[in-house]
């Protein structure tokens, strides 16, 4: 890969002064408002916005230079050139995530400042709402077993609690099937003592 300068590609450089603008934060600032009324409520959501502005243009710089790298190696060179070598791994993910999300995630919360908080809270919305679609295909006729998930990349531990939280759904759900054929049975008068 060819070394560049990341003053050449304006994404890269609003993305490296994105992050120094997040790395430089004080405390004060990285606070939010935690007055009442509108006026508060205004002040948090300016400091949310730009936040996640600054987080999305990291992550669309980190975007540029994953295309840019043909190996791991590339891209950690990359880093390097372009002053984000120090950004840790985690949030180098989370802010590609973001970047590549941001348009589909909807309305978010007041207070998400960060794309791994907001990763988190996206991850558990949809938890719930793959809890209540199981039950709603079931409901016109469709088996859960015929129902696809798109699978989102968890971290393992979120994923064997995923998973286990569908095993008890399924459970759930066969428990329910076997409650419907005993009562079926008890109002057919198959049941005598």
């Amino acid at each position: 890969m060819q070394k560049q300068r990341s003053s050449e590609d304006p994404i890269t450089a609003r993305g490296r002064a994105a992050w120094e603008m997040l790395q430089s934060a004080t405390s004060s600032q990285s606070t939010l408002s935690r007055g009442s009324g509108l006026s508060a409520l205004a002040r948090r959501k300016k400091v949310q916005a730009e936040r996640l502005r600054l987080w999305r243009d990291l992550g669309d710089a980190l975007a540029v230079g994953k295309r840019a790298s043909r190996t791991g190696r590339d891209y950690h060179e990359w880093l390097k050139v372009n002053g984000f070598e120090f950004v840790q791994k985690s949030a180098r993910t989370d802010a590609l995530w973001f970047a590549a999300n941001a348009t589909t995630l909807g309305e978010i919360p007041v207070g998400i400042t960060s794309p791994t908080t907001l990763r988190s809270w996206v991850q558990t919305r949809n938890a719930r709402q793959r809890a209540t679609a199981i039950p709603s295909a079931r409901s016109t006729g469709v088996a859960s077993s015929d129902v696809t998930l798109q699978e989102p990349k968890v971290p393992v531990s979120m994923s064997k609690i995923a998973d286990l939280l569908r095993d008890a759904a399924a459970s759930l759900l066969r428990g329910a099937e076997l409650m419907q054929d005993a009562a079926r049975l008890i109002h057919q008068g198959g049941m005598h003592e």
